[in-house]
């Protein structure tokens, strides 16, 4: 049985109208019930539109803000996005400090 099948096993039937917090609910209690099943979750890679999604809700503005810091400090969620959360939250202070050095210089000159 492959870990794609456990997990669906695990979550159980969902509906075909299932929404995304739901699904995430869901796969959180099977993170606190069933640790072996919660950490094949958390450290398979992203699929392409997971990281579509991903970086489509990062370009809204504050909200991007919001769920970097949740999806950074959380433990129950997926490995790889958590990394790309803490590096965006790390380079964000680093292009504020940029665009104000040009900034200046641009307005001094």
């Amino acid at each position: 049985m492959t870990i794609k099948q456990k997990t669906l096993e695990a979550i159980g039937e969902l509906p075909d109208n299932c929404s995304m917090d739901e699904l995430y609910g869901r796969l959180d209690f099977l993170a606190a019930t069933r640790p072996e099943a919660a950490s094949s979750f958390q450290k398979r890679p992203l699929t392409v539109g997971e990281w579509w999604g991903t970086l489509i809700v990062l370009c809204v503005p504050f909200l991007n803000i919001i769920l970097c810091l949740v999806w950074a400090l959380r433990r129950s969620g997926n490995v790889h996005r958590r990394n790309f959360c803490r590096a965006t939250l790390f380079l964000i202070p680093v292009a504020v400090v940029i665009a104000l050095v040009r900034g200046l210089l641009k307005a001094g000159s």
